[in-house]
């Protein structure tokens, strides 16, 4: 997805993300379940909910989203699911709705 207007920064383990989050405050973060080193993706995600005043909108993206990990994952304040494989156009448009158009 070109950029849309969206600032992008990434991360390759949940350490990492969970510091990009507290530096740059996102309004969103794709989070993907599977992730190298000691955090999995289910830590990050609690991680990132604790603070749930502060936290970002957070979508998990994996092979591991089905039936029954979906509304476990749900059951957080603003998160939602996007199992893998998915096509571009889904992404994008599940960025939209969670982020909202930049300018309409």
């Amino acid at each position: 997805m070109p950029d849309g207007g969206y600032e992008v920064k990434s991360a390759q383990t949940g350490e990492e993300g969970l510091g990009l989050i507290g530096t740059y405050k996102p309004d969103l973060v794709i989070l993907d379940l599977m992730l190298p080193a000691e955090l999995s993706g289910s830590q990050v995600l609690d991680k990132i909910c604790e603070n749930s005043q502060d936290s970002p909108k957070v979508l998990v993206v994996s092979a591991l989203v089905n039936q029954t990990t979906a509304p476990e994952l749900e059951r957080h304040k603003n998160v939602q699911t996007l199992k893998k494989p998915f096509k571009v156009k889904e992404l994008a448009s599940s960025v939209r709705e969670m982020v909202g158009a930049e300018d309409g």
